[in-house]
């Protein structure tokens, strides 16, 4: 008897994870590190008055953690490609880094200003675009570059309108780069499942577990060198030395990828 799977040869890409062990683990590991986020200020609490947390910011931090997680979970279930999965992880990560430190000390500036209000509503792109796409890798790999583009607008806003203090150019634009290339990096990501549906809805082979594994790895490895290169850049400016933690995440980037390169070729 011959199955769906069997005539579909979508569904065998999308039903295909070599990584579903790494995965687990991740779903561990990132439940267990909000719960450790969470429980780890109360604990400060206990034996230091400079950490002061209110029921509110518990609730927002437990909101945020626990949103990210269920959003997490949903992809999971909607796709069993590891680049999607580690687009999408990617997206979230800046979204929230994006919410949470725009929230804790305001992205430019403290309080309520346009600018802060506009970064707010930057990840309402992907959330539209997502639905409007039906959260396929197409759609979200132009979903994602889009997001890159209202982040750059909203920036230059900032800058054109006078809201980012001149001492704070520095940080505001290294923070933006940063997010810019996790945007990006997501995009990209979104784009190697995109050219994979493509593959396996036209009947073409799809790409080895090995490749599979050389492109997530040589994107995530990129964006961890040029993370890194952008702290190391801000902190010469700033501190007139590249820091012990910009300058690693630099190194480990750039070896990360250089081992992966040769991996790939061995193979």
């Amino acid at each position: 008897m011959t199955t769906i799977t069997e005539n579909d040869p979508r569904m065998m890409h999308n039903s295909y994870n070599p990584d579903a062990g790494t995965w687990r683990v991740l779903r561990v590991v990132g439940w267990s590190g909000a719960v450790l986020i969470l429980l780890a200020p109360l604990v400060a609490m206990l034996f230091t008055q400079e950490v002061n947390w209110t029921i509110s910011d518990f609730l927002f931090a437990a909101l945020m953690l626990g949103g990210a997680g269920l959003v997490f979970e949903a992809v999971l279930r909607h796709s069993a490609d590891t680049s999607y999965r580690t687009g999408a992880l990617v997206a979230i990560a800046a979204a929230f880094l994006l919410l949470w430190c725009n929230a804790a000390v305001g992205f430019i500036g403290s309080g309520v200003n346009s600018a802060n209000v506009l970064y707010f509503a930057i990840p309402l792109v992907p959330i539209i675009g997502g639905f409007t796409s039906g959260f396929r890798a197409h759609g979200m790999f132009r979903t994602l570059l889009a997001t890159a583009a209202v982040q750059t607008g909203v920036t230059a806003f900032a800058f054109a309108t006078g809201t980012v203090q001149e001492e704070s150019h520095a940080i505001i634009i290294a923070v933006n780069v940063i997010l810019l290339l996790m945007w990006v990096a997501s995009a990209v990501l979104f784009h190697q499942e995109a050219v994979r549906e493509t593959a396996a809805s036209s009947a073409i082979s799809g790409s080895t577990s090995r490749t599979m594994r050389f492109e997530v790895q040589s994107v995530l490895s990129l964006l961890l060198f040029a993370i890194g290169a952008v702290m190391v850049t801000y902190m010469v400016i700033a501190e007139s030395a590249p820091g012990a933690l910009p300058l690693l995440m630099t190194i480990v980037g750039l070896v990360w990828f250089g081992v992966t390169l040769w991996r790939s070729r061995r193979g």
